[in-house]
């Protein structure tokens, strides 16, 4: 064998070693993120069946309609997504992504299990979760390396709870009163939502169509990552294409965007391609 055959050789085994290396860490990976989705159903409850009468007059509608199709109110759902993500500026491309969350009602939660493709050979698995009153949000290259992880904090706990309320039009039973929120009327067209839990006050303006429909909601302040320093930002999220699935008419687009002084930037834009739903 001469010099150039040993040299392919060992750039073959290296390679080869490699690719067997990154297989390991995705199994050690794929079971440290179903532990974390054990967690998250492992205290998930039953909740009273039927609505209240005293919801403001557009939140009653939209929950009669999106809960008329089902006798026994779900708490838990698993969604298959696919979709775009944009990690900085409005200059930046958007990266595919695939994922499944799960979601529970009662109490509040959620593990959003996703893979971006950020280039050829160069897949990230990013983690973002509420469990247990606390949030996650971690990224590791090739399975193996965290290229980021949030600090735990009041600050995170906050910014999931906030996602997690915003995404409850894929689990309608997660916003009745029982489960936590309150709603306070605005007008015909939009209510905002309250939720508590573990010590952290969250709200949301929510508003509706023609169709009792959730159309949009609205922070007016959500933490925005950047370079470090977690700024409050106005955000915005969108829902369109109401379908019904498993009973329950919820949306099958949407996308959400920071609302910054130099316009509006969309870093998230997805299609619900399965949605099951089940008791705890």
């Amino acid at each position: 064998m001469n010099i150039w055959q040993k040299i392919l050789v060992g750039v073959l085994t290296l390679m080869v070693g490699m690719v067997i290396g990154v297989q390991i860490n995705r199994v050690r990976l794929n079971r440290m993120n179903a532990a974390l989705v054990d967690d998250l159903l492992a205290e998930t409850n039953r909740i009273a069946d039927g609505l209240p009468a005293d919801l403001p007059a557009p939140v009653q509608r939209y929950l009669s309609k999106a809960l008329g199709g089902v006798e026994t109110y779900p708490t838990v759902v698993s969604l298959e997504q696919r979709g775009d993500f944009r990690l900085g500026d409005a200059s930046s491309a958007f990266i595919p992504f695939s994922a499944v969350q799960h979601m529970t009602a009662a109490p509040p939660g959620f593990v959003w299990d996703a893979d971006m493709q950020m280039m050829p050979m160069m897949g990230v698995n990013v983690v973002d979760a509420y469990v247990g009153g606390e949030g996650i949000l971690r990224a590791r290259l090739l399975s193996t390396i965290t290229v980021a992880e949030a600090e735990p904090g009041q600050i995170l706990n906050e910014g999931e709870l906030i996602r997690y309320l915003a995404e409850s039009v894929w689990l309608p039973t997660a916003l009745l009163p029982e489960n936590g929120v309150t709603w306070e009327a605005v007008d015909d067209l939009h209510a905002r939502a309250t939720l508590s839990h573990e010590g952290i006050m969250v709200s949301l303006l929510f508003t509706f169509n023609a169709d009792d429909e959730v159309v949009q909601i609205f922070s007016e302040s959500r933490g925005r990552d950047l370079d470090g320093t977690v700024v409050p930002t106005p955000w915005t999220g969108r829902f369109w294409n109401y379908q019904i699935r498993d009973g329950l008419w919820i949306p099958t687009e949407g996308e959400v965007e920071w609302n910054l002084p130099e316009g509006d930037l969309v870093y998230w834009r997805g299609v619900i391609e399965t949605a099951t739903y089940r008791l705890p």
